[in-house]
């Protein structure tokens, strides 16, 4: 294996809430991994940059939203192994924030269509959202949890299906 296939994707993703409507931004993925699923907004972290200049830069680049960076709420090590072996396939490092708007209007890019959901909404679309962007959404960001987490997550690839395999708080064990 290559060195360019094993390094460590270090990203930020954002919780972006519009609190006027109590809704969540999510982003249906038409580039990179997981296509076609609705995720978080987020992409790599730059270097030189901040965890929130990354964060406020990516959610901007993707949404034209400016927004308020609340905190950080969780990092999560992520694995995407392959269905009945155990070979990793990627990882990621993942700085989760919670963001509210700001100000802008919500313009799509070539990274995908954007669309504002209610809690409720995001609960019923378990498989249509990325496994463990539906964790943090449902988990981390919904419940709006008050101290900062170190979650580990496997998410096992079978063909064009996604399910977690394994998640464990490192602040618990």
């Amino acid at each position: 294996m290559n060195e360019t296939k094993r390094r460590i994707l270090n990203v930020v993703v954002a919780g972006i809430r519009n609190t006027a409507e109590n809704k969540w931004l999510l982003i249906r993925r038409e580039r990179g991994d997981y296509i076609g699923k609705w995720a978080l907004v987020g992409g790599k972290l730059e270097f030189g940059e901040t965890i929130k200049e990354a964060c406020l830069r990516e959610v901007l680049e993707e949404t034209n939203l400016k927004v308020k960076w609340k905190k950080q709420t969780a990092v999560i090590n992520e694995r995407l192994i392959k269905h009945n072996t155990k070979k990793q396939l990627k990882q990621f490092l993942i700085f989760l924030a919670e963001t509210t708007v700001k100000s802008g209007n919500v313009k799509e890019t070539d990274e995908g269509s954007l669309s504002w959901f209610s809690e409720e909404e995001i609960r019923n679309m378990k498989r249509d959202i990325i496994p463990s962007d539906f964790f943090m959404l449902t988990n981390i960001l919904i419940p709006n949890n008050q101290f900062p987490e170190t979650i580990e997550i496997d998410m096992i690839q079978n063909g064009n299906e996604l399910y977690i395999a394994k998640i464990v708080n490192q602040n618990e064990t």
